[in-house]
């Protein structure tokens, strides 16, 4: 803290530490405060995290050498990725995948659970491309991002329109009416955006923006299945699914990127 004031004046310090030391840190806090190491103004925080156990539940133990490195980590997650036709895919194409896929597996993993909870790290659950984890969500968004380019070369009138927000006459793009429920529910939460990240921010919980990420996830799969985008013939209509899904994809990748992760170009 000495040193944080002096080099830095922080108007808030956060520390993330095991919810077991919480009496520690708020004596620490105290005698910062009685001391004047710090300015009656700068805020401390502290944010407790549960432990991360093994699948036998147990706790690993950091100090006894009972994890591995984190470069080990992430070569082991990556290991487990398996991607349909990478046989085919150059060595260094692949090794790219892998590894954006792997970091998302990691870090999504490890922050979809709420701070304070204690939770299971189990390598294979987190590379899965199914459920609740990293791989899922972007293979959701490179989903979208084929959808786009397959219609920008089929009409790169409405892709432009829908990119530049207006239409050739010079009007905006607007949304049609929905005429599918799973569109007006993709539609709909993507609206809680702002709250949303206001919640994460207010109650430091990044995983208030996983939970979001995959709700968006889940609702854009549903309508992706009830609505054909592709055999779309109305203009109009197409015009407002292109938006849409243009939204989605932006509104997720946002989140990602505060999470700590991208979403490759094709997996």
């Amino acid at each position: 803290l000495v040193q944080r004031e002096r080099d830095f004046r922080p108007d808030r310090v956060m520390y993330v530490v095991d919810k077991r030391q919480a009496l520690h840190f708020e004596r620490v806090f105290r005698c910062a405060r009685k001391t004047g190491v710090t300015r009656p103004e700068t805020e401390l925080t502290f944010i407790g995290f549960g432990t991360v156990n093994g699948k036998d539940g147990k706790p690993f133990k950091t100090r006894s050498g009972g994890t591995m490195k984190l470069s080990e980590l992430l070569d082991t997650v990556e290991s487990k990725v398996a991607i349909k036709g990478e046989e085919e895919m150059p060595a260094a194409e692949l090794r790219q995948l892998k590894q954006a896929i792997g970091l998302a597996a990691v870090k999504y993993g490890d922050l979809m659970n709420p701070c304070e909870s204690n939770y299971i790290f189990d390598i294979d659950k987190f590379a899965s491309f199914e459920g609740n984890t990293g791989p899922y969500i972007l293979y959701t968004m490179v989903r979208i991002k084929s959808i786009l380019a397959k219609l920008k070369e089929r009409h790169p009138e409405i892709a432009a329109a829908v990119s530049s927000n207006t239409t050739a006459s010079g009007t905006a793009c607007r949304f049609a009416a929905f005429t599918t429920a799973s569109e007006r529910d993709l539609a709909l939460t993507l609206t809680r955006f702002s709250h949303t990240l206001g919640e994460a921010l207010k109650k430091d919980a990044p995983s208030i923006i996983c939970s979001y990420v995959y709700e968006i996830s889940n609702k854009f799969n549903v309508f992706y299945h009830d609505k054909k985008i592709l055999a779309e013939e109305d203009k109009t209509t197409l015009r407002s699914l292109v938006a849409l899904i243009t939204l989605t994809l932006k509104v997720l990748d946002i989140c990602i990127n505060i999470l700590g992760f991208k979403a490759p170009e094709k997996m």
